[in-house]
């Protein structure tokens, strides 16, 4: 018989700037490789509070083995009725980290779609 420790954690922050004011609530769940995560936030944009904001991202990743992980986004912002999709593939080795990165939706700006390819150092 298998046991599966799920881990639960959820986090409120808000803060004010000028005129302008934000709440941001989220939830993560780690089950196994699995991490779920769902976030929500609303407010204003700028300082003086003038453009409304209402995000909403939901995110899977999964350590597929000890080197790879991969995450599978959504993220929508409700008032402009935008969305889009992000796709994260990283592999680490020592102390670099090798990653692909696919945004395509209406939130990547002039463009429909983006890849980008890299890699990360750490010491």
């Amino acid at each position: 018989m298998f046991k599966t420790l799920v881990l639960l954690k959820a986090g409120i922050s808000g803060g004010s700037v000028g005129d302008a004011n934000s709440v941001n609530v989220g939830v993560q769940s780690v089950s196994g490789p699995a991490t779920v995560s769902l976030n929500y936030g609303v407010g204003d944009k700028g300082a003086t509070g003038a453009t409304d904001v209402e995000q909403m991202t939901a995110s899977v990743a999964v350590a597929a083995t000890e080197a790879l992980t991969l995450t599978l986004e959504f993220s929508s912002d409700l008032e402009a009725e935008t969305s889009g999709t992000y796709f994260i593939g990283e592999y680490a080795m020592g102390d670099l980290t090798y990653y692909v990165k696919n945004y395509a939706g209406d939130l990547v700006g002039d463009a429909d779609e983006r890849t980008i390819v890299g890699v990360k150092a750490f010491f």
